[in-house]
C-alpha cells in the first residue's frame, strides 16, 4: 500500500506541474520502495510485490516460511493495499487532476484522460512521451512501442529487481545488512529512470491493477481498464 501511496502520489502530483522529469518521480518511488520495506520487514518479510512473493515461494520457500497459503494471503493483502491507497490519492489529488483536466481541456473517460489515468496505472509508450492531439510534445508515435517490446521491457525489468532482491536478501550476503531496503528502493530508482519512459515500469501487478481498478471506478472507465 505505501509503495502506491508514495510511488503512485509521486506521479499524482506531476498533474500540479511539480518535478521537471522522470528522474525526481524515480527517486521518489525509490525512497517509497525503501521505506515500506522497512515498514513491513517484521511482519511479514516485506512482501510488497505479488511477481516478487510467487519467485520466493517458488525458488526459495525456506525464506519467511513460505508456502502457497502464505503467498495466497500476502498477494490478497497487497491487492487490497494497493487499492486502498489508489483511493488515498484519489481523494488527496481529487482537485489536482480536476485542474489538469481543465486547464487542458480533458473530459474524464475520453482517450486525452490517458494523461490523468497514467498516474494510476502503466502505459506504453509513456503517455506524457508520446504524440497525440492533446500532447504535441510527444517524442513516442503509438505504434514506437509494440506490445512485445513492452512485456520484453517489463520482463526484463522484474527480473533485473528480483536478482537484486534475491541476491541483497540471501543469508550469505552479509554487506548490506540493515541497508538492504535502500538498496532495493535504489535499485527500483535506477530501473525507472531508464524504462518509464518506455512502459511507465510496472513490475508489480497490485501497484498497477489496485489503483488502476480505483481510477476505472471514479470515471475514467475503459481508459483505466480497456
Amino acid at each position: 500500500g505505501m509503495i502506491v501511496l508514495i510511488g503512485c502520489g509521486s506521479v499524482c502530483a506531476t498533474r500540479a506541474g511539480v518535478y521537471s522529469g522522470i528522474f525526481q518521480v524515480a527517486s521518489v518511488w525509490g525512497l517509497g520502495v525503501a521505506l515500506a520495506i522497512y515498514c513491513t520487514a517484521e511482519a511479514s518479510g516485506a512482501h510488497l510485490n505479488p511477481a516478487i512473493t510467487l519467485a520466493f515461494t517458488l525458488f526459495r520457500p525456506q525464506a519467511h516460511d513460505m508456502n502457497l497459503k502464505k503467498a495466497a494471503l500476502y498477494v490478497v493483502a497487497q491487492f487490497a493495499g494497493a487499492i486502498l491507497c489508489g483511493l488515498i490519492n484519489l481523494l488527496v489529488y481529487w482537485g489536482t487532476f480536476k485542474a489538469f483536466e481543465r486547464e487542458n481541456n480533458i473530459t474524464r473517460g475520453e482517450p486525452a484522460s490517458i494523461l490523468t489515468a497514467m498516474a494510476f496505472g502503466e502505459y506504453f509508450p509513456n503517455p506524457d512521451l508520446t504524440k497525440q492531439p492533446w500532447n504535441s510534445g510527444g517524442v513516442y508515435n503509438e505504434d514506437d512501442v509494440s506490445v512485445l517490446h513492452a512485456l520484453l521491457v517489463e520482463a526484463w525489468g522484474a527480473f533485473i529487481l528480483a536478482f537484486v532482491i534475491f541476491n541483497i536478501t540471501h543469508h550469505k550476503n552479509g554487506m548490506c545488512g540493515p541497508a538492504a531496503p535502500f538498496f532495493i528502493g535504489m535499485t527500483v530508482s535506477v530501473l525507472l529512470a531508464l524504462y518509464a519512459p518506455i512502459t511507465q515500469a510496472g513490475w508489480n501487478p497490485a501497484r498497477d491493477f489496485g489503483p488502476r481498478l480505483v481510477a476505472a471506478c471514479a470515471g475514467w472507465g475503459e481508459v483505466a481498464i480497456p
